[in-house]
């Protein structure tokens, strides 16, 4: 169990310097997946622009009844609970087909309520609607009618309360989806993984003898290893820098070359 255990462990060992001894496979992998995952974001997703307004929840009902000008607290909580309220409200048929109608748009309710997304901000009585359009001046044209049609909804189904509408909402003049930075590093993230599987794969059916140390290994005491030619070709061995000091005859010259 422990032969088993320590060779595992060189194995990880051993896969670890073949990526290292192939980094530039990964390398290009990564760059290639990365121009990749651009090119396709660049040429085949549509770029989409978001448009929000802002609407702050009036309880007229609470607070006519409180004493002087100052909100209390359960007036505070009953806006925040209707916030939940109007969303259900925006997001029903009767009020999307009003706003498609307002807009003059060229979509059903189902289509349109794709597009809405309703947040309330940070835990208050002020919450924001987002329209994802392809085109930005859709997308803000319909955020606009919708402050629009939604105050008159609400007031014409809760008579105690509405909306303000805090802020209308611009053209937008940057795309909000795709993101070039996250596809791109997603594609970089592809092309390592792509490129450490192939390097381990190749290293995996390589069965080419790469030391003395993987014959030890891979064989034991069942070859002897009897010698070790040395590589006159490589010049980070030791034996290339010993042959080279006292002399070595070339492949295509007769002579004794001197070194250097």
């Amino acid at each position: 169990m422990d032969e088993n255990q320590e060779r595992y462990e060189i194995d990880l060992l051993q896969m670890v310097k073949d990526l290292f001894k192939r980094w530039y496979v990964i390398a290009i992998s990564a760059i290639l997946c990365g121009l990749i995952s651009l090119s396709f974001t660049l040429y085949f997703i549509t770029p989409k622009y978001t448009a929000n307004i802002m609407m702050y929840v009036n309880n007229s009902a609470s607070s006519s009844s409180s004493s002087g000008a100052w909100l209390s607290y359960s007036d505070i909580t009953t806006a925040r609970n209707l916030v939940e309220t109007y969303t259900v409200i925006l997001t029903s048929r009767s009020t999307l087909d009003k706003v498609i109608e307002e807009a003059s748009l060229n979509c059903n309710s189902g289509d349109l309520k794709s597009m809405l997304s309703v947040q309330i901000l940070n835990e208050t009585e002020v919450f924001s609607v987002s329209v994802t359009h392809t085109d930005p001046y859709v997308a803000a044209r319909i955020a606009n009618t919708i402050a629009k049609v939604l105050p008159e909804e609400i007031s014409n189904i809760i008579k105690s309360s509405n909306v303000v509408v805090v802020d209308e909402a611009s053209i937008p003049t940057t795309h909000s989806s795709p993101n070039y930075k996250i596809n791109v590093a997603f594609g970089i993230l592809i092309g390592v993984v792509l490129g450490a599987a192939a390097v381990l794969v190749y290293e995996f059916f390589n069965d080419e003898i790469k030391s003395e140390e993987w014959i030890e290994k891979n064989f034991g005491k069942e070859i002897p290893l009897l010698a070790i030619i040395p590589d006159l070709n490589d010049k980070s061995t030791y034996s290339y820098n010993k042959y080279r000091k006292y002399g070595y005859y070339t492949s295509n010259k007769s002579t004794l070359k001197e070194g250097k």
